[in-house]
């Protein structure tokens, strides 16, 4: 949440007056949202997500030390942010056609089970009658492996008359990683009706990965007027949504560099929570964190956290 202002769809003045986030360029920036503000770009579907600590400085120095991100309690049924669909002319329209360029890109704290396929981003499969069931216009996921957070883009085609629908899956290899933030920067470029242009990248650093189901393809994307979804998946169970913190969230109409998304990811480890120094010989030394737990294995964030010690 760098900025204090939004994009607002199809609101020139806002656009024009508001101090614009980092990765916000008018020029090309579709929507996002940096969750700075009550103004905020789409309704909430039950509760409002609550407020988190975001990443911060020093650790994050791309961030200021205040910075706040929203908590997403895993269940869509209760908390969902519905953005509709604004029609298809403008720079500022959410749908995406053949040979379009695409970039979804957030920053995310991960708190979901190992394998649930998560929505940060999903365009489409309301499955309202007047659009059918295939009709995925895009998707940023991300899933927790066994080594790991994967990043995935979804999306349906047809066959150039709107027939024959099938979907597309990727998701980035599940590999093992030497850094291990609790707070990961994700995004995909892809161009619409290039089969070989998909680029998913994890922490700043291009990721490879692999298609499934109808694989790899050249065929145009389904667009349609479907809602646009942050924080769940089209049925909004557990199994789709976000239980964890949400930040700096963008679609563009563009392919952003590599240099640009690397420049996004900026990490600078905190000080070891326990050093050899403090440990007297012979002793053992015992840490109970109570805050900032993250859903891994790495220790909180922070320099010093609240704790229990106790040698003996």
């Amino acid at each position: 949440m760098r900025s204090h202002c939004h994009l607002l769809i199809l609101t020139a003045l806002a656009a024009a007056t508001c101090a614009k986030a980092e990765h916000i360029d008018p020029a090309t920036t579709v929507a996002s949202w940096t969750f700075d503000s009550a103004d905020l770009l789409g309704k909430w579907e039950g509760k409002k997500a609550a407020e988190t600590s975001g990443p911060r400085s020093p650790v994050y120095p791309g961030f200021n030390t205040t910075n706040k991100a929203l908590q997403f309690p895993g269940n869509g049924k209760q908390t969902a942010l519905v953005i509709p669909d604004n029609g298809p002319d403008g720079p500022n329209s959410l749908q995406f056609h053949q040979d379009e360029s695409i970039t979804l890109e957030a920053w995310v704290k991960p708190g979901n089970a190992a394998g649930q396929e998560i929505y940060l981003i999903g365009k489409g499969r309301s499955h309202k009658p007047e659009f059918g069931k295939v009709n995925q216009n895009y998707g940023l996921r991300v899933k927790r492996g066994e080594n790991g957070v994967q990043v995935g883009f979804i999306f349906s085609s047809h066959d150039g008359k709107g027939g024959d629908r099938k979907f597309h899956v990727w998701w980035s290899e599940d590999v093992n990683r030497t850094v291990n933030s609790s707070w990961h920067h994700v995004a995909i470029t892809y161009t619409f009706g290039k089969a070989d242009s998909l680029q998913g990248y994890l922490d700043g650093k291009a990721v490879p990965g692999v298609w499934t189901f109808a694989g790899a393809t050249d065929r145009a994307p389904v667009t349609d007027t479907d809602a646009l979804v942050i924080g769940t998946g089209m049925e909004r169970g557990p199994g789709q949504s976000l239980s964890g913190g949400l930040d700096n969230v963008a679609i563009h109409r563009t392919t952003l560099s590599p240099d640009i998304i690397r420049k996004r990811y900026a990490y600078a480890p905190p000080a070891p929570a326990i050093t050899t120094a403090e440990v007297p010989a012979g002793k053992v030394l015992v840490q109970v964190c109570e805050e900032e737990v993250p859903n891994d294995r790495s220790w909180p964030e922070v320099a010093r956290f609240p704790s229990v010690r106790r040698s003996r």
